[in-house]
């Protein structure tokens, strides 16, 4: 996947990165959101079980000073109206049942698991699918009973999956106009780079240092790489306009020393042509001396012969003194 990333083009790049942190500061968000969602849930369910177990239980210190579990059982009845109260029950000091609420949901309603140890105080605990409190009964500052609500857990549970609906409805939206953005935005930087690698191919393919990467609006660095690169192509032009100034100029000096060449070449050949001539119809006479250090007669008579054999020698004479023939 990685070398699959590197491999994309630079737009895809931008705008893959924007979404990917946008989208990951999006998830952090949600997921705070959502756990701040549980716990206020979870509070909101305590606080509002803890007040209806504290009203049932102001209203039933007459029931239980007086022994009417009737009272009782007629101020449970009055959660009826909270469809998520699964059972309720008033307890006496010492954890006897006094009285009890149900609702047509059997299952749910067994006997409170608080009962077997009974707190000094508000105690709550979660079950599976329920929620079970225990408050004091207070009365002049003396326990006088208890109230055990039990509810369920529908009401909170529905309220974190709308949450978590709605956070997923506006993650997918955010993402979307992050990606909507981004691929807009990534242009600022894109263009140019894009701008910046097209023209190189062309100085490439072309060996044309006459074009220029158009600058871009912003003073960044890629203002100043582009600057940089459009300075170079100057400097390179200049040195092959140069380049070529001195090209033009060695071949002129060429051709020209070249001219002069051929024009010698011919006027030495016409001397020597016409030396060639002068020696051709000038009679020449040569006078060859010739000295040995034989003396003997078979050597004499062996250089008269083949000396007499060149038709060119016209005359040959035995001499005395340093030169021995001519």
């Amino acid at each position: 996947m990685t070398t699959r990333f590197h491999n994309w083009p630079i737009q895809r790049k931008l705008t893959a990165i924007m979404v990917a942190t946008s989208s990951l500061a999006l998830l952090l968000a949600s997921i705070t959101f959502g756990l701040n969602d549980i716990l206020s849930s979870s509070r909101i369910l305590i606080s509002q079980t803890s007040t209806l177990a504290d009203v049932i239980g102001r209203n039933s210190t007459a029931a239980l000073t007086f022994h009417d579990p009737a009272a009782a059982t007629e101020t449970l009845a009055a959660l009826r109206s909270e469809t998520h109260i699964l059972s309720a029950a008033t307890l006496t000091a010492d954890g006897r049942v006094f009285a009890t609420y149900t609702t047509n949901q059997p299952d749910e309603c067994e006997e409170a698991p608080l009962l077997s140890t009974l707190p000094q105080d508000e105690q709550y605990r979660y079950g599976e699918n329920v929620f079970d409190l225990i408050r004091p009964i207070m009365l002049n500052g003396e326990r006088i009973g208890w109230v055990h609500v039990r509810s369920d857990l529908n009401e909170a549970r529905s309220h974190i999956r709308s949450s978590a609906a709605i956070a997923l409805v506006c993650f997918g939206i955010a993402g979307l106009l992050a990606y909507l953005l981004s691929s807009q935005l990534q242009h600022v930087i894109s263009a140019p780079i894009l701008s910046l690698a097209q023209t190189m191919k062309q100085v490439s393919r072309e060996k044309d240092y006459t074009v220029r990467v158009p600058l871009p609006t912003t003073r960044d660095e890629l203002s100043v790489l582009i600057s940089g690169f459009n300075e170079m192509l100057t400097q390179i032009q200049t040195r092959d306009n140069r380049l070529h100034q001195y090209g033009q100029q060695l071949e002129g000096n060429v051709a020209r020393r070249t001219t002069e060449l051929s024009q010698a070449l011919a006027t030495l050949q016409e001397s020597q042509q016409f030396l060639s001539s002068i020696i051709e119809n000038l009679p020449i006479t040569v006078f060859v001396a010739i000295k040995t250090n034989q003396h003997n007669a078979a050597w004499t008579d062996s250089f008269s012969r083949n000396v007499m054999e060149l038709p060119e020698v016209v005359e040959f004479y035995r001499m005395s003194g340093d030169t021995d023939y001519l």
